[in-house]
């Protein structure tokens, strides 16, 4: 009897041995992996605050865009303004081109009827002193040129009058000009003020509008900020906190097991659809919940959380696998 006994023991002894060696081996790897952690939450903080930094980039590179497309906007407005303005001047400019064409016409004219006055009156100048010249012969053959020379001076007199009236139609279309080039130097300057208005009150449009749309983003701003503080996370194994099972990659990371949600809780999986994507999500709720709500994503500047409700159902082999671990558990124990 004494004989098994020792037998027993030693067995024992033995497996004790074996034990402590693994976990002396189990310890150490662990201290690698608590270094490895915190060389990993160093570089997750680095990352976070280079995300921040990116972030604020990417908020004002979206700002400028926006005054710019606004810039652009106001711009393009002038532009508009400034070829209707330049159509009506167009207009006027072809009308006081016909009328200093017109003008032109009548100088013309004028220059003609001068020209056929002179050539008249030398005409008669020249038969008058022919007749002169006659006189001496007889005084019947000087009665005709005389004649000739009252009609050829009674011409001249007509020309004289035509060119005086051309002379003074000439004179009115000038003032005419100078009038319209003083109605196009007013419209001009008319149009650059109109320009210079039209984009202050565009200019300080933009500039209200900005800072209403920057007041209103803060407002939204702290909204979100308050929402975010005032929401609550649960602790780990109470309901609502997250039970997913913990990725492997051979070192011993927590598995999920019956003490993963606090005592009467279970381990569940909610199904949920967004459009085209399908999700899973593990969470500890009481063992008869059949439903689970979900917060959806908050979208840009939104300032309440969206809820949803969606099937729920408690993850059954995680039980029976947490069953057969502790019934595992018991039967080392009553062999040490």
């Amino acid at each position: 009897m004494k004989t098994a006994f020792d037998t027993i023991n030693t067995a024992t002894n033995t497996a004790s041995g074996t034990a402590d060696t693994e976990f002396t081996t189990v310890t150490g790897e662990k201290t690698a992996l608590d270094a490895d952690t915190t060389t990993k939450l160093s570089n997750k903080t680095t990352n976070e605050a280079l995300v921040v930094t990116t972030t604020a980039t990417w908020t004002a590179a979206g700002t400028a865009k926006t005054a710019q497309e606004a810039e652009e906007a106001a711009q393009l407005l002038a532009k508009t303004l400034a070829d209707s303005d330049k159509a009506a001047q167009d207009t006027l400019v072809t009308s006081l081109t016909t009328a200093e064409t017109t003008a032109n016409t009548l100088v013309t004219t004028k220059t003609a009827a001068e020209t056929a006055a002179t050539t008249a009156q030398t005409t008669a100048q020249t038969a008058y002193d022919a007749q002169v010249t006659a006189a001496g012969a007889t005084q019947t053959a000087v009665t005709a040129p005389l004649a000739e020379l009252v009609t050829k001076r009674a011409t001249a007199a007509t020309a004289t009058t035509t060119l005086a009236t051309a002379l003074t139609n000439v004179a009115a279309q000038q003032a005419l000009i100078d009038a319209k080039q003083a109605e196009v130097k007013t419209k001009t300057a008319e149009r650059l003020a109109a320009i210079v208005a039209c984009k202050e009150t565009k200019f300080d449009a933009w500039t209200q509008n900005l800072a209403d749309a920057v007041a209103a983003r803060k407002v939204k701003i702290d909204a979100i900020e308050a929402l975010l503080d005032g929401a609550a996370t649960p602790a780990r194994g109470k309901a609502g906190a997250r039970c997913e099972k913990a990725l492997s990659n051979g070192t011993w990371r927590p598995k999920r097991g019956e003490t993963t949600c606090d005592a009467g809780l279970c381990c569940g999986a909610a199904r949920i659809t967004e459009g085209a994507t399908v999700m899973t999500i593990e969470t500890c709720q009481t063992e008869g919940a059949s439903s689970y709500t979900y917060t959806k994503p908050r979208g840009p500047l939104d300032t309440t959380f969206t809820t949803v409700d969606v099937p729920f159902t408690c993850i059954e082999g995680a039980k029976k696998l947490a069953a057969a671990a502790s019934a595992l558990a018991t039967a080392v124990y009553m062999l040490a």
